[in-house]
């Protein structure tokens, strides 16, 4: 999902996306007229670190992601102990603000929420589910 100046909410599953006059639950793609509100949702991405390395728990175990651009796109990787778990790309270079492995949903297991940005104003984000095989 990609847009003008999106903003991004979490709280342990749910997520929610959108800017001005609409929001989107993009995992269940349920639609509402008004940014959450309440002390339980955390605002993410106001800000660009450029963070392409996370280090996470998935289920009993540590991981490492990373992202890292190349001519074509945008390659994520997952590590365990070192070894490569999980690859996927996304065709398009971009400037990865922040990487996020939370329960976003009401299904069980974590996604991995990516944030991004094009250009000054264009932002956008990433979902991955994490297969059960890897949790």
């Amino acid at each position: 999902m990609v847009g003008e100046n999106l903003r991004f909410w979490w709280k342990t599953g749910h997520f929610v996306t959108g800017n001005n006059d609409k929001y989107l639950q993009p995992l269940t793609q349920k639609e509402s007229n008004q940014p959450p509100t309440g002390p339980e949702w955390i605002e993410m991405g106001k800000s660009c670190p450029k963070q392409t390395t996370i280090k996470a728990t998935l289920g009993k175990s540590s991981v490492k992601i990373k992202a890292s651009n190349f001519k074509a796109g945008t390659r994520i990787q997952m590590f365990r102990k070192k070894m490569l778990v999980a690859e996927n790309v996304i065709a398009h270079p971009m400037d990865i603000c922040s990487m996020h492995l939370l329960q976003a949903d009401e299904l069980i297991g974590p996604e991995l929420i990516i944030l991004w940005k094009l250009r000054k104003s264009a932002n956008g984000l990433t979902i991955f589910r994490i297969p059960e095989s890897l949790q």
